[in-house]
This record gives structure tokens, C-alpha cells and sequence, in this order.
């Protein structure tokens, strides 16, 4: 089982309730028919757009936005989320570069940085970026949920743990928190607590994993019927 699917979770634009988007991207509109240049609209309507599956019409807003002030942080973790997702990370590492330079309090930019980072295995960095991220909100779940896998990648299992706990605390039915602490328990050899937590994430979101988790679960069923 693997805790790589926690580096999906959550990093990136703003989220924005599905009902309404339409309505709310026309009342951007109109409102940029009148301030043409003023980049805090652009950024938000970029976003509508992005969750409206309509990359183009995103881009073009995001880069817009950025054109009205080149050095606008919230703009320039907009534009490298964008690249992250279309996965282009060699597009969305300088501008999270940027972003940081210009507000070092950047959550969001921030924890993607160290998403990054985590993915290249630069685990020093990475952990500085996700804690840099909590530090500004310390209920950043994203943050919180990658700085426990950077953890036990460092070979601290114990905090890994303490972070996956608080995550949970907040959200019970997380699927990718209980798969990621289902997968430090099975590490650990704790097969109560593996089986519990596998079998909970694969009954959350057993399209992502059901199959995953199959074999470590029939392993912690076989370890434990031998007591």
C-alpha cells in the first residue's frame, strides 16, 4: 500500500461550491467589464473557471492577472497550481519561487512547494515548506496531511503519526488520511489498527482503494487470525 496519493490532496486554488459557478463567472464579468485591470477579480474568476473544467479560459485570467502586478503572490500561486495540474511541475516550480519571495506566508504556495520538494525527495525542504504553511494556518489540512508523510519519510513514524491523528480528529471519514495512517500502522506491524483503517478508506473511495489496499489487508487478516 502507498500514501503517494496524499500528494493530491487539496494543494492548489481555491475551492469553490459546484452550484452557481456559471452565475458567479458572469457576475465577474461584468464586474471586469467595468475594472478591466483589477487583477483580485481576474484571479477569482480564473479560479471559477478552473473548476469548471475550462483550463483555457483559467489560463488566460490567471496570466492576466499577472500582467496588472507581475509580483502578485496569491496570482503567482494561482498560475503554478494551474501548471502542477496540467503536469507541468518544470513551469510550476519558479513561479512558487516567486510567490514565496514575495509573501514567505503564502500557505498555499507554500504547501505545494512542498509537494514538490516531497515528490523530488528533497525531504528537508519539504518538511520546512509544509511547516511554513501550518505555521501561517495551523488547520491547513493539506499541509498537515504531506507533513506526515515527510515525516515518516525522515524516519519519524511517531510524529508522522501524531499529524495523521489531528487530521483525522478534524475530518473521521478522510479516505486519503485513514489509507495513509491504514499504511503506517501496516509499517509498524499493528494489524488491528492497519486493517481498520484500510478497510474504512477502501469502503470511503473504493474506486482509488479497494485494490490497493487488498493484499495489505489480507496480510493483516492472516496476522491476526494467527493469535
Amino acid at each position: 500500500a502507498s500514501m503517494i496519493a496524499v500528494l493530491r490532496y487539496g494543494n492548489g486554488l481555491p475551492h469553490f461550491r459546484l452550484e452557481g459557478l456559471q452565475a458567479s463567472i458572469d457576475d465577474f464579468s461584468r464586474l471586469l467589464a467595468l475594472r478591466v485591470n483589477d487583477a483580485h477579480a481576474r484571479r477569482l474568476r480564473g479560479s471559477l473557471y478552473f473548476h469548471s473544467s475550462r483550463s483555457p479560459e483559467a489560463k488566460a485570467d490567471f496570466e492576466a492577472a499577472l500582467r496588472v502586478d507581475p509580483d502578485d503572490s496569491q496570482a503567482l500561486s494561482d498560475m503554478a497550481t494551474f501548471h502542477y495540474r496540467a503536469g507541468s511541475r518544470e513551469l510550476a516550480a519558479p513561479l512558487l519561487d516567486r510567490s514565496i519571495t514575495a509573501d514567505a506566508g503564502n500557505m498555499r504556495a507554500r504547501s505545494l512547494r512542498g509537494v514538490l520538494r516531497l515528490e523530488r525527495e528533497q525531504l528537508a525542504g519539504a518538511r520546512a515548506d509544509f511547516e511554513a504553511a501550518l505555521e501561517a494556518n495551523p488547520n491547513y489540512l493539506p499541509a498537515l496531511l504531506n507533513l506526515a508523510i515527510c515525516l515518516d519519510k525522515l524516519g519519524e513514524p511517531g510524529e508522522s503519526l501524531r499529524r495523521l491523528d489531528a487530521v483525522l480528529e478534524r475530518q473521521p471519514e478522510l479516505a486519503v488520511a485513514l489509507n495513509a495512517r491504514g499504511v503506517l500502522h501496516y509499517k509498524q506491524e499493528r494489524w488491528k489498527e492497519a486493517l481498520a483503517d484500510l478497510e474504512r478508506a477502501a469502503a470511503l473511495a473504493p474506486a482509488q482503494y479497494a485494490a490497493q489496499v487488498r493484499a495489505p489487508v489480507e496480510e493483516c487478516r492472516r496476522r491476526l487470525n494467527r493469535r
